[in-house]
């Protein structure tokens, strides 16, 4: 299915909708809300350079094949929450303005590499199931990585290295399990820690 550089300047509804085969978004443009909820993509899905500029939801959205969002831009709120990532979910060098991931679950490699968030960030009881890098990535308001209380977040390695923080308290860990996580040539002091376990 190819989408690839279409405006859709009223916005989009495709909710409950099933795609079969690849989908491909790059370099789209929503100019209004658009609402993924509850879809399925079968296959790999390629929204790489797309630009969300009035809101995006994939509440409940199932993606069982690859999906690039790189170098896309969320320029209003986007909600991913109870999201199915199966396979590679790739972020890098994205913009968010503000953006909510509550119970999203990435069973495979995830890359947040360079992204910006810009807004409001929330990854709340979100489990990353294989390694997951946010190397670089630059976080402008507060972003919150919340977890439940013995459980954990982060099941394998998580990459924190290089994270550019603009001021003390910006990125919060709450009850995360932070033993896998390295943050080589990041400012941890700005950085807070609620409840996490270290080994």
């Amino acid at each position: 299915t190819d989408f690839g550089e279409f405006k859709y300047e009223n916005g989009a509804n495709f909710r409950n909708a099933i795609f079969a085969n690849d989908a491909n978004f790059r370099s789209a443009s929503f100019l209004a809300p658009v609402d993924f909820s509850e879809v399925t993509f079968r296959d790999d899905v390629f929204c790489n350079r797309a630009s969300f500029e009035g809101g995006a939801v994939f509440h409940r959205t199932k993606f069982e094949g690859m999906v690039d969002f790189g170098h896309s831009r969320f320029m209003q709120s986007a909600n991913f929450s109870l999201a199915d990532f199966a396979a590679t979910a790739r972020f890098v060098f994205c913009h968010f303005e503000a953006i909510e991931f509550f119970e999203t679950v990435f069973h495979d490699y995830t890359d947040f590499t360079g992204a910006e968030f810009s807004g409001r960030t929330g990854f709340t009881f979100v489990q990353f199931c294989a390694d997951v890098s946010f190397q670089q990535a630059k976080f402008k308001e507060i972003a919150t990585f919340r977890g439940k209380t013995g459980d954990s977040n982060f099941f394998n390695e998580a990459n924190f290295e290089s994270v550019l923080l603009p001021r003390l308290n910006i990125l919060r860990f709450v009850d995360v399990d932070c033993s896998r996580t390295r943050f080589l040539g990041a400012d941890v002091i700005l950085m807070n820690f609620d409840g996490v376990q270290w080994c």
